[in-house]
């Protein structure tokens, strides 16, 4: 079983591709012309402080015990807890990497419509350019952004997901303000930005642990713990990125880091327990960029 621990070790802490929550790291300080396109390959990780709080509960060598099992006695009700808090603070704000694809319209002058898959959900965005498009200038664009994911554990931690009957699915909607400047010298591009964030998010989630029982009944039949129905929260969040991007002709590559604070409130876990959830998370993201704007840039 000491095999399982390990997997699991490696399972949360390198291979995480689940939910990502949608955080505009990367925003630019330019929208798509009028007419144009423009799209790319967004990836990268995150590191919230909640969920590594719960990882250092110790909880990585009780999760063996819900692994491969028909059914789990859970007696002892702190191992409970701590995987099932695991899996609460994983599901509003995961350990990991992620990476989605993402397509942007000049729809009219100064706005852009957008589009992003997340593999586990989708993004809508209109940015709206408050400033001309001029070279070495200012540039200055506010953004709304909303999205819509389902969340699934990968692989070895998907069978503790199941075990619980954790379910979880959220909605974002989110303010950008991206400030900063571009310039051009042959058929380079350099621009630099930083992005201030608000988000509002709301989450759905439940608990329905059809294998997990903590007690035997008088005929010797195993009674399961009491499901618990959807349950909804919703919670602020509030922090601001630095980004950069380097163009050669219409292909561009680019990097951002930002940090993100958030109270996600208080959730409701099996056996009339609950844990409560806060704290800051550190983004890092890297993006291939397609710009197919000619000569008007």
């Amino acid at each position: 079983m000491r095999k399982y621990v390990m997997l699991g070790s490696l399972g949360l802490l390198l291979s995480l591709f689940g939910c990502a929550t949608p955080r505009q790291t990367m925003s630019s300080p330019q929208v798509t012309p009028q007419g144009k396109f423009s799209g790319g390959y967004e990836f990268g990780w995150q590191a919230p402080t909640a969920v590594i709080g719960e990882l250092s509960r110790n909880v990585i060598n009780r999760v063996d015990d819900y692994i491969d099992e028909d059914s789990v006695n859970t007696d002892d009700t702190l191992a409970l807890k701590q995987v099932s808090a695991m899996l609460a603070a994983q599901g509003v704000d995961p350990l990991g990497t992620s990476s989605g694809v993402y397509f942007a319209y000049g729809l009219i002058d100064h706005l852009e419509v957008g589009y992003q898959y997340l593999f586990t959900g989708h993004s809508l965005w209109l940015r709206y350019q408050l400033t001309d498009r001029k070279p070495s200038t200012w540039q200055a664009v506010v953004g709304l952004h909303g999205s819509m994911q389902s969340y699934d554990l990968p692989s070895y931690m998907e069978k503790v997901q199941k075990a619980f009957g954790y379910e979880l699915d959220r909605k974002d909607l989110i303010v950008p303000i991206t400030i900063g400047r571009y310039a051009r010298w042959k058929i380079m591009t350099f621009e630099w930005g930083a992005v201030a964030q608000v988000q509002y998010s709301q989450i759905h989630y439940g608990f329905n642990p059809t294998r997990l029982y903590n007690m035997v009944n008088e005929n010797g039949g195993r009674v399961v713990l009491e499901q618990i129905p959807e349950q909804t929260n919703s919670f602020w969040s509030f922090g601001g990125s630095g980004n950069g991007r380097i163009g050669i002709g219409p292909v561009f590559l680019g990097a951002g880091l930002g940090y993100y604070y958030q109270d996600y409130g208080d959730y409701k876990l099996p056996m009339g327990q609950s844990v409560h959830l806060s704290g800051g998370t550190v983004v890092y993201r890297m993006a291939i960029e397609m710009r197919f704007w000619g000569a008007e840039r």
